[in-house]
């Protein structure tokens, strides 16, 4: 039995949020301080990693039910993973006078490593979808707006956990 792309690509997506997530400045893995860095920079970065986490969910779920555009964000989602741990690795950027820890680092390149497929299946599985013609149809339920709303404290949760713990 050959597993689906989709699959594979919502998988590798939910993954990446997953091994991102334990890397939150403050949690178990990411002991290093980055108090040397202004506060916008760090809200900033913090800002991003949290939007491309929830934004990695929204596409798995979009790529899981096959939508053509998925495949792209999906391609893109990998290669913004992919360039904040080769940023990470390579000493550019979050810098801190705190070393990495080890666990960091095998995560990172865990991360590294996970994504990398990620944009090669994606790319190609969006090359071989014929273009999708139909209109895109967006519409609001209330549960989905009480779904996003929770969603929005939530990363801004995340996000003030980060930055303070960052700049400690």
């Amino acid at each position: 039995m050959r597993l689906e792309a989709r699959y594979v690509i919502a998988f590798l997506l939910v993954l990446s949020m997953a091994l991102l997530a334990v890397m939150v400045p403050g949690g178990p893995v990411e002991t290093r301080g980055f108090s040397m860095l202004s506060p916008v920079a760090v809200l900033t970065f913090n800002t991003f990693l949290t939007t491309l986490g929830i934004g990695s969910l929204v596409v798995a779920y979009w790529a899981f039910r096959g939508r053509r555009a998925a495949f792209v964000e999906a391609a893109l989602c990998g290669l913004l993973y992919a360039l904040v741990y080769l940023l990470d690795l390579a000493g550019i950027f979050p810098v801190s006078a705190d070393p990495m820890p080890p666990l960091l680092t095998v995560l990172e390149i865990c991360g590294l490593l996970v994504a990398i497929p990620l944009v090669i299946l994606s790319l190609r599985r969006a090359k071989a979808m014929v273009q999708d013609t139909s209109a895109w149809r967006f519409g609001l339920s209330r549960q989905v707006v009480f779904v996003l709303a929770l969603v929005l404290l939530g990363a801004g949760g995340i996000i003030y956990f980060a930055t303070k713990a960052a700049l400690r």
